[in-house]
């Protein structure tokens, strides 16, 4: 989300968003989607779990990760299944 990853859209932090509705974790999610744009998430991860608790955060991150998954797809129209075998290690 910080342009590391050289195939990412350079507009992926902007263009992440949570999918409507209620979801459990969906604060961890944005939470996580925030320090994600900051290139800030994997150290802020145990203030994420003091704040938000483990049995959020999990999910949250799920959530997050499918929300920037769903931006990448839409902005490269690279197939789903493609890029998830590329991007989750």
């Amino acid at each position: 989300m910080t342009g590391q990853t050289p195939e990412a859209p350079h507009t992926l932090s902007a263009r992440t968003q949570l999918p409507r509705g209620h979801w459990t974790g969906e604060r961890a999610a944005t939470d996580v989607l925030v320090l994600a744009g900051k290139g800030r998430a994997f150290r802020s991860l145990q203030t994420l779990i003091t704040r938000q608790g483990s049995h959020q955060l999990l999910p949250g991150s799920a959530l997050a990760l499918a929300a920037a998954t769903a931006a990448w797809v839409d902005a490269t129209d690279t197939p789903r299944g493609e890029l998830i075998r590329q991007i989750i290690r």
